[in-house]
């Protein structure tokens, strides 16, 4: 751990930009490895349901952050033909995870694909 208070401010400014983009690999790749357990059925072991319970029982993720994983899983998997893995990394934690929300609606996220490049293009900007 830093004291912060010992940081100068321009150290500042760049700390918490480059934790950013870590914020973004690292939940990324969070996912992937949700989507991995899920794929492979790795949480029945565990005497798991679902793969958003074993993050709650593995991780102690809230019953949100199980469900926010798992839907950034799920487009990074059924939309990789529009959505990459660094296009993700791209998009503020908040924006893809509203993205992947959009996406798991059974009313639109079905048509997520048509609309995929304009939101990762301005979906950082808009809130």
């Amino acid at each position: 751990m830093f004291d912060v208070g010992l940081v100068d401010d321009g150290e500042v400014v760049g700390l918490f930009g480059a934790l950013e983009v870590e914020r973004r690999r690292r939940e990324v790749e969070l996912a992937l490895l949700v989507g991995e357990v899920e794929a492979r059925n790795l949480y029945e072991p565990d005497g798991m349901r679902t793969v958003e319970s074993w993050c709650r029982g593995t991780a102690r993720w809230t019953t949100s952050e199980a469900r926010h994983a798992h839907r950034v899983a799920r487009l990074l998997r059924d939309h990789c033909d529009v959505i990459s893995v660094d296009a993700a990394i791209a998009v503020p934690v908040g924006h893809l995870r509203e993205i992947a929300r959009a996406a798991a609606n059974p009313r639109c996220g079905d048509q997520i694909s048509a609309v995929m490049p304009a939101l990762l293009r301005w979906g950082d900007t808009l809130d």
